[in-house]
C-alpha cells in the first residue's frame, strides 16, 4: 500500500531563480533572524523611512571600550533554511538593495554571505558599490562573486549584516538580481 505523508510539505521555491527577493515589506518567508533591541543593537522592521511599500528595516548599533558587544549581526535566509547552491549563480547575480543613512560614507558593517558550517565570506560597506537614488536613498548593488570567495557555494545559509563600530542605517527592497 502507498503509504500517505502525516505532514503535507509545500514544494520549496527555486532559491536561485532571479529575481530572488530577500526583503520587501518583510524578511522573504519571515526568515529574518537578529531583529532585536538590546543594549548594543536595534534591528527592526519599521514605517519610518521606506524606499518602496510600507515597510522597511532600520539598524542602529554602538560598541565602544566602555560598551563591549561582541556580537552585532542580523540576517535574512531566504530558502526556508534549505542549504542554496549558489555556484551557478554567483558569476551574474547581484545583491541589489537600498540604503539611508546621514552619512553613508561613515557606516562600519560588512555585507556576508555563510554557508551550514558557520562560515562566512564577504565585503566591507563601501559606497563604491552604491549610487545616489531618490530622497537620501542609495542604490546598491554587490556582485555576488565577491561574497563566496570563502565558504561553501553548496551550502549556503543566509545573508548577513555584520555590524562594527556604531551607526544607524535603513534598508529596502533586498534582492538578489
Amino acid at each position: 500500500p502507498v503509504e500517505t505523508p502525516w505532514v503535507e510539505t509545500p514544494e520549496a521555491p527555486d532559491a536561485t531563480a532571479l529575481p530572488q527577493p530577500l526583503f520587501d515589506d518583510a524578511a522573504v518567508g519571515n526568515h529574518g533572524w537578529g531583529f532585536m533591541e538590546d543594549g548594543c543593537q536595534s534591528v527592526v522592521v519599521t514605517d519610518e523611512e521606506v524606499y518602496e511599500g510600507e515597510k522597511a528595516i532600520m539598524a542602529k548599533w554602538s560598541t565602544s571600550e566602555t560598551k563591549p558587544c561582541s556580537l552585532m549581526v542580523f540576517g535574512i535566509n531566504w530558502s526556508d533554511w534549505n542549504p542554496v547552491d549558489v555556484t551557478e549563480m554567483k558569476e551574474q547575480a547581484e545583491l541589489h538593495f537600498y540604503i539611508k543613512a546621514a552619512d553613508p560614507t561613515a557606516l562600519d558593517f560588512r555585507i556576508e554571505l555563510e554557508d551550514f558550517n558557520r562560515a562566512s565570506s564577504g565585503v566591507d560597506w563601501s559606497t563604491s558599490y552604491a549610487k545616489q537614488a531618490k530622497d537620501g536613498w542609495w542604490a546598491v548593488n554587490i556582485p555576488m562573486a565577491k561574497l563566496v570567495e570563502n565558504i561553501d557555494m553548496k551550502q549556503v545559509k543566509s545573508l548577513l549584516f555584520r555590524m562594527q563600530g556604531e551607526g544607524e542605517m535603513y534598508l529596502d527592497e533586498l534582492r538578489w538580481e
